[in-house]
C-alpha cells in the first residue's frame, strides 16, 4: 500500500514538472489573433507621360487583421497575418491627375523574436494588393496593382492575451498605364495597433 502511495506521489510531482516545464517554455505570442489597428500612410506616386511628376499625400487608414504565430520555440515565432484596410489611400495630384488606392488587403510573413516573456520584435515581408483609381482630365480609370512590403515592428502584451503594436512598413507597388498617363505608386507607413491573441 506505500509502495502504491509513494508510485502515486512520485507520478504526481514527475507530471506537475513536466508540465510546468512545458509552460516555462511556451511562446507566449503562439495562437491565432485579431486586432484592429490605425495607420499614418505617406501615398506616393510617380507619374509619367504628357504630365510628369512625383505626387504625395498623406492619410490616416484604419485597418482590420487576423494571423497565427507559430511558436518554434519559446523565442522564436513565425507568424502569417492578413490585413484589410477600411479607408482609401491617397496617392497626391500632378496637374489634372490624381491617384487614389482602394481596397488595399495584404497577406504577410512574420517572422519574430521573443525577448523576455511579453515583448516580441519581427520583421514583415508580405504581398499587398490595391485597386488604383487614377483621375485624369474627367477621365476615369481603375487597374489592380499588386506591390511587396516590408518592415519591421514590436508588439507588447499588457496581459496574457491583449497586446499593443507598433509597425513600420515600406510597399513598392507595381505601375499602371491609364488613358496616356503611366503611374507608379508607393507607401511609407506607420500603424498603432491593439490585439487579442486566443
Amino acid at each position: 500500500m506505500k509502495n502504491k502511495l509513494l508510485a502515486t506521489m512520485l507520478l504526481t510531482v514527475a507530471a506537475n514538472s513536466a508540465m510546468a516545464q512545458a509552460n516555462s517554455q511556451a511562446n507566449p505570442f503562439e495562437g491565432p489573433s485579431i486586432g484592429v489597428s490605425v495607420s499614418s500612410v505617406g501615398g506616393t506616386t510617380d507619374v509619367s507621360g504628357p504630365l510628369s511628376g512625383n505626387a504625395g499625400q498623406q492619410s490616416v487608414v484604419p485597418t482590420i487583421d487576423a494571423g497565427y504565430a507559430f511558436g518554434i520555440s519559446k523565442d522564436v515565432a513565425l507568424g502569417l497575418t492578413g490585413t484589410y484596410d477600411l479607408a482609401d489611400t491617397k496617392g497626391g495630384s500632378v496637374g489634372s491627375a490624381n491617384l487614389v488606392g482602394k481596397k488595399h488587403y495584404s497577406i504577410n510573413f512574420k517572422p519574430g523574436y521573443v525577448l523576455g516573456t511579453s515583448t516580441m520584435i519581427y520583421g514583415l515581408i508580405g504581398y499587398n494588393r490595391m485597386s488604383g483609381t487614377m483621375n485624369y482630365n474627367g477621365y476615369t480609370g481603375t487597374s489592380n496593382l499588386n506591390g511587396i512590403g516590408y518592415g519591421l515592428g514590436i508588439e507588447v502584451l499588457l496581459d496574457k492575451n491583449v497586446y499593443v503594436k507598433l509597425e513600420g512598413q515600406q510597399i513598392k507597388y507595381s505601375s499602371s498605364t491609364l488613358n496616356g498617363e503611366t503611374y507608379k505608386p508607393s507607401a511609407t507607413i506607420a500603424t498603432l495597433g491593439l490585439g487579442y491573441k486566443f
